[in-house]
């Protein structure tokens, strides 16, 4: 690959330098590498070793050959070099890239992990020994996916960065062809590149047919280096890599060095290339290369050292504003890293390939692939594994339009050259994976999924999707977690090839809120020093006892497809219930309100509460926030039964007044009280308190069969002896007056207090003039 680093990197084009040679040498050495002029700073340094071996020459020697990429001249040299007192950690970091770059992980870890002991906050040598520890899980991760075959267009140099136009493989190459002297290039001694292509077309048997490899356009090739190509979608428009050069001149920055720059030009109708020009965020003092276009055009992602970066090379995105490209944005950390970041490719699907020597790999540039989530953040980047990457610089992969076939550049041995393209088949479902809130069915950005039978985490972009490769025939188990939402595991097997989508809905795991408030019916005003108890049906634990403080106010947090209940309690007061407060089928972040109300039937100190000042009328009933009215006399509650006339049978429209009766004595056990009936003046009044006895008596019977205690109730019948007006006998009154004599009331006697039991301990004496 050693076309590929000086693209990448700071050029200088030109002659060599002829400096006197006398004792000068070593200055020679380093001035030739400061000009990037490897060829000439190798021969220099190794001419200086052949007489003495200064540290100063060692280290230049590693560090061309690193640089030239001979990865197994620079081990050999690094070698030296660690042994070295001027030896730096960067030294040996390069050692044992070298190293992992042949595939003597085992070797390289020594030097990885004194480099990331001495370098914590350099990412390169950490994950460096993780490609090491995981290079056979990384080797196999792809096998069962990717079918690597070499390709016919390859010569015996450099052919690397493919492009597709079409049916036309655009690739870059330093091959030699027929015509005048070629010039070459300091950093390797080899030709420039150009912009070559050829027609293919698919076999039954999965690989391709190709036609002889021609440049591409004699507009667009220069004397100088072409590379990394993309097309707009028309094909009409494109975008390359080249030297700074243009129109016969050429751009070099405050040392003398000409970098790289982007350059656009468009096709006529007779496909002549032409109106070329730089993009306007290249600099003469920075490189900017390998465009790649998104599948609508309107987003360019491209490599560049500009300032403010994270390392080497970084990948940039750009998007057009109607007119003109926008200001680069880094893609940031999730992909960027202190090592070089290159040749990115978007798909259809938007899924960001790239080429890195900074991530965790086998060693040199792998391929990586990564998906967006959200505010402009990435997925952490999949290695492709092995077939597609190995220990070798295996970078510049392209897809064509359905995902199931591409192409991608590498030097690993067995090639026709040094730089090679290889086709690839997919043999694999990419899963698409779109995941929504299920009330609101928007999408859910930032859902960790996790692949459980692999270890890879993703995250969901602003879209709430997720895309990855599964090998046909596999299956995965699959867990989504995001939170505030339940859990999500789901298992999925790859049945056909192509493309398959998931949409999954999480569910909130609530947030929803009970608030309110307790009043104190004294006065209505809220209680101070209320308990509340909040029990569910759902299994949740039951918070402790809450007291009100002078507001009245509560707040609890409740669970999702949960129902409470609510308790208000006091001392002398008659607790308060809300029931059916359910979470069920609400949108997430619901607030439920309740008020309770607290009906005292004692006061302050303890005394049953005097009747109030101003009795009931018609117009006038008495008022209560609770679930019964408070009676006339002040020290009871109406409950509201309905009787046959001239009978003590309880009709069937009383079951609901009954059941908050039943309801209270079970929530209150400490009281006892009494069932009082009244009648109105009408009749005798004998006959009338029999027969409100009875119908007291009857309520008392159906409590029992109830289950409350007979000692807690008593019953009385007071006839028409409490009116609670003026309608007393032979007194003409509205039917509406008498009905409020007719009534039933029931009255607190005690707490915890056996209304009529025997002494205990009684006193005893003898029996003076007892006949026994």
């Amino acid at each position: 690959m050693r076309h590929l680093r000086y693209i990448l990197s700071l050029l200088l084009v030109g002659s060599h330098l002829c400096l006197p040679a006398q004792n000068l040498l070593l200055q020679q050495a380093d001035k030739a590498m400061q000009e990037l002029d490897f060829v000439t700073a190798t021969a220099i340094y190794q001419q200086i070793l052949s007489t003495g071996s200064p540290a100063e020459a060692k280290i230049g020697l590693a560090e061309c050959f690193r640089r030239m990429n001979d990865t197994e001249s620079a081990a050999r040299w690094y070698a030296e070099v660690v042994k070295l007192n001027e030896c730096k950690p960067k030294h040996r970091l390069y050692y044992g890239l070298m190293l992992q770059a042949q595939g003597r992980c085992e070797e390289a870890r020594h030097w990885l992990a004194q480099y990331a002991a001495e370098m914590p906050d350099d990412v390169r040598g950490q994950n460096a020994l993780k490609g090491c520890d995981q290079a056979t899980a990384i080797q196999s991760a792809g096998q069962s996916i990717y079918s690597v075959f070499p390709l016919p267009i390859n010569s015996n140099m450099d052919d690397f960065a493919p492009a597709l136009r079409n049916n036309q493989l655009i690739f870059s190459s330093d091959r030699r062809v027929p015509g005048p002297a070629q010039r070459s290039n300091m950093w390797t001694g080899s030709g420039f590149t150009d912009l070559y292509t050829a027609i293919f077309q698919p076999t039954p048997a999965g690989a391709f047919l190709f036609t002889p490899a021609q440049p591409f356009a004699r507009e667009l090739n220069s004397k100088f280096h072409e590379a990394a190509a993309t097309f707009s979608p028309d094909g009409r428009t494109v975008y390359f890599t080249r030297n700074n050069y243009l129109n016969g001149k050429t751009g070099r920055d405050g040392e003398g060095l000409i970098k790289l720059k982007i350059f656009v030009g468009n096709a006529d109708e007779r496909n002549t290339w032409g109106n070329l020009q730089a993009l306007s965020f290249c600099s003469d003092q920075y490189s900017s290369a390998h465009p790649a276009l998104s599948a609508d055009g309107n987003r360019l992602f491209f490599a560049s050292n500009m300032p403010g970066g994270y390392g080497g090379m970084d990948l940039y995105l750009c998007e057009w504003e109607g007119s003109r490209w926008g200001l680069p944005i880094n893609l940031g950390p999730d992909i960027n890293t202190e090592g070089n970041e290159l040749f990115p490719f978007l798909d259809a699907n938007g899924r960001l390939y790239f080429a890195s020597n900074g991530h965790i790999g086998l060693g040199g540039l792998d391929n990586y692939y990564s998906t967006p989530r959200e505010k402009g953040n990435w997925n952490k980047p999949v290695n492709l594994g092995g077939p597609v990457n190995s220990s070798h610089d295996d970078f510049g992969l392209v897809l064509g339009p359905d995902g199931d076939w591409g192409f991608f550049s590498s030097d690993r041995p067995g090639g026709a050259g040094r730089d090679d393209v290889y086709g690839f088949r997919r043999n694999a479902v990419s899963l698409d994976i779109a995941v929504r809130d299920s009330f609101s069915k928007k999408p859910l950005a930032g859902v960790q999924i996790r692949n459980v039978t692999s270890g890879q985490i993703f995250q969901s972009g602003k879209d709430g999707r997720v895309m990855f490769d599964l090998a046909l025939g596999d299956c995965v188990q699959l867990e989504l977690e995001k939170q505030k939402y339940d859990l999500r595991q789901l298992r999925y097997c790859a049945r056909l090839a192509g493309s398959d989508s998931l949409r999954i809905h999480l569910e909130r795991q609530g947030d929803y809120v009970l608030q309110g408030m307790v009043f104190d019916m004294v006065d209505g005003m809220p209680a101070d020093g209320a308990k509340l108890l909040l029990t569910n049906n759902c299994g949740d634990a039951v918070p402790e006892i809450f007291t009100t403080a002078h507001d009245g106010r509560f707040h609890f947090p409740l669970g999702k497809n949960c129902c409470y209940t609510i308790k208000a309690f006091a001392e002398g007061y008659i607790s308060d219930l809300v029931e059916n407060l359910c979470t069920n089928s609400l949108p997430p972040e619901t607030v439920l309100r309740t008020e309770l109300s607290l009906e005292p039937y004692r006061d302050r100190d303890g005394f049953v509460l005097a009747p109030p000042m101003n009795k009931p009328t018609p117009n006038n009933p008495p008022q209560s926030k609770g679930d019964f009215q408070r009676s006339a006399s002040g020290d009871g509650f109406i409950v509201n039964l309905y009787y046959d006339f001239n009978a003590a049978d309880l009709r069937p429209e009383s079951g609901p007044e009954l059941q908050r009766l039943l309801r209270l004595l079970r929530e209150n056990a400490e009281l006892y009280i009494e069932i009082a009936s009244h009648t109105d003046a009408r009749g005798a009044a004998d006959y009338n308190r029999r027969l409100s006895h009875r119908r007291a008596e009857t309520v008392v019977e159906w409590l029992v069969r109830e289950g409350i205690p007979a000692e807690r109730l008593r019953a009385r019948g007071y006839g028409e002896a409490q009116p609670v007006n003026d309608c007393g006998d032979d007194k003409p009154c509205t039917e509406a007056e008498h009905q409020l004599n007719r009534r039933t009331e029931f009255r607190v006697l005690g707490e915890n207090t056996l209304l009529s039991k025997p002494k205990l301990n009684p006193k005893t004496a003898p029996c003076k003039g007892c006949p026994f």
